[in-house]
């Protein structure tokens, strides 16, 4: 059960929020609803619905609600710096991106995306603090399977 706090129809809003959360929040704001999806551990059990770990990034540390949001956190000052609407996510991006959604399909729906072949992502150059990644599915499609804001530090 995700807490009623949690809007997993909310817009996404590139360089400020996804499903409640606002870029920039301290954890503390949150500490509560993370603790409502069960124990937070380093291992991932049946008896959680909340994944923790360190991340590669110094200072950062990321949750993972119910494959529908992943959260993370700069350590340093505590504030939420990245937020990623994965696939049982179900709002949407510009009124018409989606999880599940070919990338095709999006790039109709708003010619602006492109590719960052660096980063190996989408991307739309007008909209800051905004990613959207693919991965390919059974027919080699490229399928939305996260899309993701963050603040411009991070």
């Amino acid at each position: 059960m995700i807490p009623d706090i949690v809007d997993l129809n909310a817009p996404v809003i590139p360089g400020e929020s996804i499903g409640g959360f606002l870029l920039g929040e301290h954890i503390q704001t949150y500490k509560g609803i993370i603790r409502k999806f069960g124990i937070i551990s380093s291992e991932i059990t049946n008896q959680s619905f909340t994944k923790y770990w360190e991340l590669f990034v110094p200072f950062q540390v990321e949750y993972e609600i119910q494959n529908t949001l992943k959260l993370i956190f700069d350590i340093s000052d505590g504030s939420l710096c990245k937020v990623f609407a994965l696939p049982n996510y179900k709002g949407t991006l510009l009124g018409g991106i989606h999880l599940g959604m070919k990338i095709s399909e999006a790039m109709q729906f708003d010619p602006r995306i492109k590719f960052d072949d660096d980063e190996e992502l989408y991307y739309i150059p007008e909209l800051k603090g905004l990613s959207i990644d693919t991965t390919l599915d059974k027919d080699k499609n490229e399928i939305i399977d996260c899309i993701a804001v963050y603040t411009e530090e991070s």
